[in-house]
């Protein structure tokens, strides 16, 4: 080694250690920066991958509540077809006897008008029961709400035990009804109607 031959630049020692400081001062400014640079990266990347997660997490907390939801419909659904079929099955069994009994028996004019008559009121009624349980399905369906009104009690059975009272008596089974006809009630009308149906039908 011949240190001799490093031409020293520095007029005195006051500008070497000014030169040292310097570079020593860039140099750290430079690993600050790089540092600082490093760890933004790396915190933004971290966050990222947070924010990732967490949207994660509430899609699949999403798919689960919708899968609850569903679960939860179908089952509606299924109740809300076992009711409808439950309140068809019999008017229709009872026009279907009408029918029969219009296609194969010979009847005196009067009792086939009769019969004509019956036959026209249960089909009016039963298309009236069914558009209200379909609306009320369809209620049920979007969530269960109690739709609360004023209503004459009279009015509201009347058409449901009429077309009860016909059934029962193609059956054999006489029933009858007495309901005041000044009485006012409040509640959901469809939902009356449904229980009075099912009392009577069972």
């Amino acid at each position: 080694m011949h240190p001799e031959w490093i031409i020293d630049t520095y007029d005195n020692v006051e500008n070497r250690f000014i030169d040292y400081t310097s570079a020593y001062i860039v140099v750290v400014i430079l690993i600050y920066y790089s540092v600082k640079y490093v760890r933004h990266h790396y915190d933004f990347e971290k966050k990222s991958a947070e924010d990732r997660a967490i949207a994660i997490e509430q899609q699949n907390q999403q798919i689960l509540e919708q899968n609850s939801q569903l679960e939860r419909l179908n089952v509606e659904k299924n109740k809300l077809f076992s009711i409808v079929a439950h309140d068809l099955r019999t008017p229709l069994g009872s026009i279907q006897g009408y029918l029969e009994l219009l296609s194969e028996v010979s009847l005196e004019e009067s009792e086939k008008q009769r019969i004509e008559k019956d036959l026209l009121d249960i089909t009016m009624n039963t298309s009236d029961m069914l558009s209200n349980l379909l609306s009320w399905s369809k209620a049920q369906m979007d969530g269960v709400t109690v739709r609360r009104v004023l209503f004459n009690l009279y009015e509201v059975l009347h058409k449901t035990l009429e077309i009860e009272k016909t059934i029962a008596l193609n059956k054999g089974i006489a029933f009858d009804y007495d309901v005041d006809k000044t009485i006012t009630l409040q509640g959901d009308i469809d939902m009356i109607q449904l229980i009075i149906r099912n009392l009577v039908s069972n």
